[in-house]
């Protein structure tokens, strides 16, 4: 169900998928080749952007050409669909992940479907995987790049960056996040979280949310536990926040536009 591929600097090869329309509408697919990631929510999913350079890793794309194509599809039709892998005399350590992707752009049914308030969305996705040997990986290096307040599902939440600057990827992982205001050293958030998975050469963004409605302006610290079979991380830092910046996201949480509604309520009873 996926390619896993022994490769050296000079390999160059074609990867073909068969792609069938088993319905009776004509069907046109866009074929992309995506590059691994982690979510906030601790899965590695894929996309079209190029970020494993910005953590000393290669992107999957980068080897893959074309990045993406258009396929039409008669009905009951198949098709092989052919990517070129060239590895362009780069040798490359440890794995890199990606898929191709299979989503459907339009058919035959679309303009009978257009009023429809939910519109079925249907992509498959083949993976592949990338190594220069069967010995074991290289173990993770986790660091902490920042920790910083941002707005997340109309929420204020503090948001720490990991990064995982080497080219495993892995599951398992364990986290467990605390913030504290320095002033008192109360806990202001705390988050358990378990079985999330790392892709390689790439961050996680860490959300932890609040304990209250809103972030109030002041010192902070964070500490962080990161434990899995594959090694175990604490990381400490700190971070200010300033009151133009407690109140500029406090103004775009939902709370913010709860008050804005009660106080519009509150003045159109008034001036009644």
């Amino acid at each position: 169900t996926y390619f896993d591929l022994l490769v050296k600097e000079e390999t160059k090869e074609t990867l073909t998928m068969i792609v069938q329309n088993t319905s009776d509408q004509t069907l046109e697919i866009e074929g992309s080749a995506l590059n691994s990631y982690t979510t906030s929510t601790g899965i590695i999913a894929y996309q079209k952007t190029e970020t494993a350079e910005k953590n000393q890793g290669y992107s999957f794309t980068r080897f893959i050409e074309p990045k993406q194509q258009k396929i039409k599809l008669k009905p009951n039709e198949a098709k092989e669909v052919s990517f070129t892998l060239d590895l362009k005399k780069q040798k490359i350590t440890g794995e890199i992940l990606g898929v191709f992707s299979f989503d459907i752009v339009s058919d035959d049914t679309k303009e009978s479907n257009k009023d429809t308030m939910i519109q079925a969305r249907y992509v498959t996705q083949v993976g592949i995987r990338l190594r220069n040997g069967l010995t074991e990986l290289p173990s993770p290096n986790l660091s902490l790049e920042k920790t910083e307040p941002i707005v997340k599902n109309d929420n204020a939440v503090i948001q720490s960056t990991i990064k995982n600057d080497q080219p495993t990827a892995f599951g398992g992982v364990k986290v467990q996040t605390t913030i504290y205001a320095k002033k008192n050293n109360k806990i202001v958030g705390e988050k358990k979280i378990e079985n999330y998975q790392i892709a390689p050469n790439s961050t996680i963004p860490l959300i932890t949310e609040l304990e209250t409605k809103q972030l109030d302006p002041g010192d902070y610290t964070t500490h962080i536990e990161v434990t899995s079979s594959k090694g175990q991380w604490s990381f400490d830092d700190s971070f200010t926040v300033s009151k133009e910046k407690a109140k500029s996201i406090n103004q775009k949480t939902v709370y913010a536009q709860d008050d804005n509604k009660n106080l519009l309520v509150f003045l159109l009873v008034s001036f009644i």
